[in-house]
């Protein structure tokens, strides 16, 4: 397995294969579509990602995609109780008797994506199942990345994922029987010494398959929960770039600050050291989302105004405040 000590020479093999790229003539480094494509689309994978726990919100637009008859894949491996069934609160009998998310499960060792994406290339290959017009349209470096593809084995490809060479080949195949696929990741994947080359090698079968610029299709990395998530969308981001910054200020006739903001860590500190009188936090749950919950509690105690504007109840509201705090109701954008 990856991050072990020693590397065996199968891992060293798939490794190689997952470090040769294929490049996209235009793109930016971000999600490619939006939830809105989940609706619609045939098949949604989710690769180490944990999003009814993560990213709650999400959820609402699962069911309405089953309902519309798309169905869940995901590579773990855990198999995760929220994404096998979930109790969605805005679903009244979902509410009551939960929702099945998930139609296919693919076990993984743990950080076993890279081998498993990568021997999914090489069976999409052997099945002649490459777009082959969007490959040439938009992007380069096709060649280098099948040649290395097909180099590894599928024994050392097996060992690596924690996979079998069925599971692997049946996942092929359905990307090819559901081709409107999305495929979504989360720190599951990044988080390895090898996460880089991970999502290489998820870029590459992304590509292959033509899931960039077309409807009902893309590619979305998420970030570690929903708060990080949602806040980062509607721009509470502590550094804007200058491009962002100056649409923002035309659009709303108010000069966005060019001063960087405060990250997490940074906010709190700021709190518990006394400089930081309101406190807005809008989505997420810094009492179990930051590394040391005392300390975290003690400093979001401090600012005399502390506003909590979420869609669910939190530990966080909970903290008695110095002065005042204040509980504002939201609703998801769906």
């Amino acid at each position: 397995m990856y991050g072990s000590p020693h590397i065996d020479n199968s891992a060293r093999l798939c490794h190689a294969a997952s470090t040769v790229a294929m490049k996209q003539a235009l793109g930016h480094g971000a999600s490619t579509c939006s939830y809105a494509d989940w609706i619609g689309a045939d098949l949604i994978v989710f690769f180490g990602s944990n999003t009814p726990n993560n990213q709650p919100v999400t959820t609402k637009y699962l069911f309405n995609a089953r309902n519309r008859g798309t169905q869940v894949a995901v590579v773990n491996p855990l198999r995760e109780p929220g994404l096998e069934r979930y109790w969605i609160p805005s679903v009244a009998e979902s509410a009551l008797f939960g929702t099945k998310l998930t139609d296919h499960w693919f076990a993984v060792h743990t950080g076993g994506d890279l081998a498993f994406l990568v021997g999914t290339l090489k069976a999409l290959l052997e099945m002649d199942a490459i777009d082959h017009t969007f490959v040439a349209e938009h992007t380069t470096g096709f060649e280098a990345v099948a040649d290395a593809a097909l180099a590894a084995s599928w024994t050392d490809i097996q060992i690596e994922s924690g996979g079998s060479r069925a599971d692997i080949e049946r996942f092929a195949r359905l990307l090819v029987e559901r081709p409107n696929a999305i495929f979504v990741w989360s720190m599951g994947l990044t988080q390895h010494v090898h996460g880089v080359d991970t999502i290489r090698a998820l870029l590459n079968v992304g590509l292959a398959r033509g899931l960039v610029g077309r409807a009902h299709r893309g590619l979305m990395p998420m970030r570690g929960h929903s708060g990080v998530q949602g806040g980062s969308e509607v721009g509470c981001t502590p550094a804007v770039d200058a491009e962002a910054r100056d649409r923002w200020s035309a659009l709303w006739g108010v000069r966005i600050p060019d001063g960087p903001g405060l990250a997490a860590d940074a906010m709190i500190a700021g709190a518990a050291a006394g400089a930081i009188d309101a406190f807005w936090m809008v989505g997420g749950n810094f009492l179990e989302t930051v590394a040391n919950p005392a300390r975290t509690g003690e400093a979001i105690r401090r600012p005399r105004l502390r506003v909590h504007h979420d869609i669910v109840l939190s530990s966080s509201m909970l903290v008695d405040p110095s002065d005042t705090v204040l509980v504002l109701p939201a609703t998801t954008c769906y």
